[in-house]
């Protein structure tokens, strides 16, 4: 929201023999921005994982106990379940994606997966909304061109 009104700002205050140069250093200037801006999106994404897998909530059944204690060859407790479970999860970011695929996981562990990630997903949005009100505010105090001093360079 801020990006375009800045940038339209800056150009209107430029001589007109200057725009074409103006307006490539402000192209580039917001392409390198937006990248900056995803990179640092992402990163926060990536440590929102680990942050939610802990604050999730896990309360496995005694069923799905049961089957992990087949898989495992022991009996696996609710604590070891889900610290795994936490573990697995946490460990997305430097995997980059999990190593199974959703289909062959369990309900339980699906469920628990899609609220970490949702959690995540959340959590990023508001910390861009925040960034985009903050943005914004400033955005209403630009100057608006001067129409007599645009009319007489035209002229």
């Amino acid at each position: 929201f801020a990006m375009m009104p800045s940038m339209s700002a800056a150009l209107a205050r430029i001589d007109p023999r200057f725009t074409s140069r103006a307006s490539s250093i402000t192209n580039s200037l917001q392409r390198v921005s937006s990248s900056i801006g995803i990179a640092v999106l992402v990163t926060i994404l990536a440590a929102q994982f680990t942050t939610a897998a802990q604050q999730t909530a896990c309360t496995p059944s005694q069923s799905v106990l049961s089957t992990a204690s087949v898989r495992e060859h022991h009996a696996v407790t609710q604590v070891e379940f889900c610290g795994q479970l936490r573990a697995s999860f946490s460990n997305l970011q430097v995997q980059g994606g999990g190593s199974t695929s959703a289909q062959a996981r369990p309900p339980f562990v699906k469920a628990f997966g899609d609220k970490v990630l949702s959690t995540s997903f959340d959590r990023t949005f508001a910390f861009i909304a925040i960034i985009t009100l903050i943005g914004v505010i400033p955005a209403f105090f630009l100057k608006k061109p001067d129409k007599k001093r645009s009319v007489a360079v035209a002229a």
